[in-house]
């Protein structure tokens, strides 16, 4: 057991390896299910190092890809605030252990192309555009976002503004920020 948990902490977090052991129906020496507490404690019992912390705090990457927040919002030059709305929406892949705990985003080249407002859109619909087309309202069309149905596109509205344009999942931006 200890042999795995170390393996899998080199690239996951705590409660990723408990997710992990659990779906292999491993317990504990006690029968017991696994937990983000029982996988920390067994790796600090044993000197077993993370390279995916939960902790934001001065960290910048974790070896599954994943940044804070924080650092995300500053390369992107939007407020924290902004990259929590669009983690939960789907727009960025994220890594949170609880509803309250620190969030871990996944900020790739294609990411930052996507979300700069200068991709050319031309041609994706809007949310609301697909909500009234699907006649749902726009928390379905964001679901489906989460689902990986749609990516979402900033794109420049006007003045200052930008909305949000969706485009299949196989839809992607070659190098000029054109959508192909």
């Amino acid at each position: 057991m200890l042999t795995l948990i170390a393996k899998l902490a080199s690239d996951h977090t705590d409660h990723r390896i408990a997710e992990h052991l659990n779906a292999l129906g491993l317990r504990t020496q006690t029968g017991k299910p696994w937990s983000y507490a029982r996988v920390a404690s067994m790796r600090r019992q044993h000197a077993i190092p993370t390279c995916c912390p939960v902790h934001t705090q001065g960290r910048q990457d974790r070896a599954d890809g994943f940044m804070p927040a924080a650092a995300a919002a500053r390369q992107l030059g939007v407020s924290l605030a902004a990259v929590r709305v669009w983690a939960h929406n789907g727009i960025l892949g994220h890594d949170q252990r609880t509803a309250s705990s620190k969030i871990w985003v996944r900020l790739t080249d294609a990411d930052r192309v996507r979300l700069d407002g200068n991709a050319d859109v031309t041609g994706l619909p809007t949310v609301a555009e697909v909500a009234a087309q699907t006649g749902t309202i726009r928390s379905a069309v964001w679901q489906r976002v989460r689902d990986g149905e749609f990516v979402a596109y900033r794109s420049a509205r006007s003045r200052g503004l930008w909305e949000w344009r969706l485009g299949p999942r196989e839809l992607r931006l070659n190098g000029d920020g054109a959508v192909s």
